[in-house]
């Protein structure tokens, strides 16, 4: 007889974003950003983490209250990372278009914001969800760079404040970085 169990496959590794249970993962489609499931059904109903460790597409931290108040600080720009980002001690991931996703636990959890405060930041929390490795859009992988626990904080909004230029600086780092990237 012919055994027809489904062969074993080995969890894809990520660090802490794999090994905390309290993280929620769910279905990506293969090289893609969007859910394999239905995202309302990914809210009402956790997909089993059994269930995610044999899919082969890509995968998703879902940030906010259903991983424990996660969010996703995704800085946009390489030097900016490197300049306000990098000494923080906590599991950061380089995404395919070379820029970085910070991973913390925050007490306020704000919701999904883009181009925060109109710097190269977007940041996940309530309702929303980024890639993790080893999920690759287009063959470039997402890549653990700092494999360290997730830090936690009172408010993740405060604390990027806290790192990016005062207003005044702020106009000449843009340019700065408008001019490093080539951007219009």
């Amino acid at each position: 007889p012919q055994d027809k169990s489904l062969p074993e496959v080995p969890q894809p590794k990520s660090g802490a974003l794999w090994g905390d249970e309290r993280i929620y993962l769910i279905p990506i489609k293969e090289n893609d950003k969007s859910p394999a499931v239905k995202w309302e059904v990914c809210l009402e109903e956790k997909y089993p983490r059994m269930m995610i460790n044999l899919w082969y597409g890509n995968f998703a931290a879902v940030c906010g209250k259903e991983s424990n108040n996660l969010v996703v600080v995704d800085i946009e720009d390489p030097e900016m990372y490197e300049y306000f980002f990098k000494d923080i001690p906590t599991c950061t991931v380089r995404t395919p278009s070379g820029g970085y996703h910070i991973h913390l636990f925050s007490q306020n959890v704000p919701g999904k914001e883009q181009k925060y405060l109109g710097y190269p930041i977007n940041i996940y929390g309530e309702g929303s969800y980024a890639l993790i490795p080893p999920s690759s859009i287009n063959g470039v992988k997402y890549e653990l760079v700092k494999d360290a626990g997730i830090m936690e904080v009172e408010d993740v909004l405060q604390m990027v404040n806290e790192r990016l230029p005062e207003r005044r600086q702020r106009a000449g780092i843009i340019e700065k970085l408008k001019e490093a990237t080539d951007i219009p």
